[in-house]
This record gives C-alpha cells, sequence and structure tokens, in this order.
C-alpha cells in the first residue's frame, strides 16, 4: 500500500442508488464507506418449493468495485456499505469482519492487509433516537 496512496472518502449516499452509481462511475476515490446506501432486492431466488420466490437483497452494483456489508437479517436495514476499487481488493486482503459483537446493520469493520502494512476501517451510522430529534433551535 506504501507504492500508491490509497485514497479513502466517507460519504452519506442518503439511500440513492443513483448517488452510489454516480459516486461510483466518476470517482477519484480508492475505497468508499457509506453511510445510508441503497440496499434493496437485486434478484429474486425461486424453486419448485417457492415459486414466488425470495427476495435477496443488496447494494448498488458496478463491474469495477467489491462492495461489503455489514453482518444483518433479511429484516434489518443495512444503514453501512464499502466499496473497494476492483484493481485494489485484487492486490490486498480484505477482511469483512462479521463475526464482532459491534459489527451489525449499523456498523462494518474491514481488515486491509498488503504485504507489509495493515489497516481497520470502521464506518458506522449514528441513529438518532426519534425522542431525541427536537424542532426547537439550542
Amino acid at each position: 500500500m506504501s507504492e500508491h496512496p490509497v485514497h479513502i472518502a466517507s460519504v452519506n449516499a442518503h439511500r440513492s442508488t443513483a448517488r452510489v452509481q454516480g459516486l461510483l462511475q466518476c470517482s477519484s476515490f480508492d475505497i468508499i464507506l457509506l453511510q445510508e446506501p441503497w440496499v434493496g432486492t437485486i434478484n429474486v431466488q425461486r424453486s419448485d418449493s417457492d415459486p414466488h420466490g425470495t427476495d435477496i437483497t443488496g447494494t448498488t452494483y458496478n463491474n469495477m468495485w467489491e462492495s461489503f456489508l455489514p453482518s444483518h437479517s433479511s429484516d434489518d436495514v443495512c444503514k453501512v456499505a464499502a466499496y473497494v476499487r476492483g484493481d485494489l481488493a485484487k492486490r490486498l486482503l480484505i477482511r469483512n469482519h462479521l463475526d464482532l459483537p459491534f459489527s451489525g446493520p449499523s456498523c462494518l469493520v474491514l481488515d486491509i492487509v498488503s504485504d507489509d502494512e495493515a489497516i481497520r476501517l470502521i464506518t458506522f451510522y449514528h441513529c438518532v433516537p426519534p425522542w431525541a430529534i427536537t424542532s426547537t433551535p439550542f
């Protein structure tokens, strides 16, 4: 990693696949950490016993990037995601820590490892409880 600097961005996508796709197409960053990514149905898995199928969820796809989602159940709404540029992902070991106690729909932990360096990236989304939102200015 030290030969070439790695550029990292953290962006709130406001659940918009168009914003994410535009960012992935035009970005000069190598790693993008997203808060509020678009996550939705990307396919339907069908079988003889389930002809109507089961929705398969995922995030915005771009063939130039590898995407990573946190640990979550089918009922959860993912509040974070990460994208690593494909050529970088091929040169490095990337470990998505789905087993950590704080890994979940609002927290994603990635280890990026090269031969001589390692970095841990943590992206999280702070969910503000409804009772904490006030319209009264301070």
